[in-house]
């Protein structure tokens, strides 16, 4: 799996071929929301597990200023 993610089109080829293990269109496209925010952690320079612990940890503080909790602004 990992070799196929190394670039866009692989990971496009990752999603296609196992989407058909998905059991609604619902979860298809939550599971693109959470590969795009994969990526963009990724192109940024973010580890992807710190800054989801540290965006739920946030989260639950009860931080409700959203914009500062995407992956761009946590990155600056």
């Amino acid at each position: 799996m990992n070799c196929l993610l190394k670039e866009p089109s692989g990971l496009l080829r990752y999603i296609e071929k196992n989407s058909l293990f998905f059991s609604s269109e619902e979860s298809v496209e939550t599971a693109l929301a959470f590969f795009t925010l994969i990526e963009t952690c990724k192109n940024v320079g973010l580890n992807v597990r710190d800054y989801i612990a540290t965006t739920i940890k946030l989260l639950m503080d009860g931080n409700k200023n959203y914009d500062d909790l995407v992956p761009m602004s946590v990155a600056i």
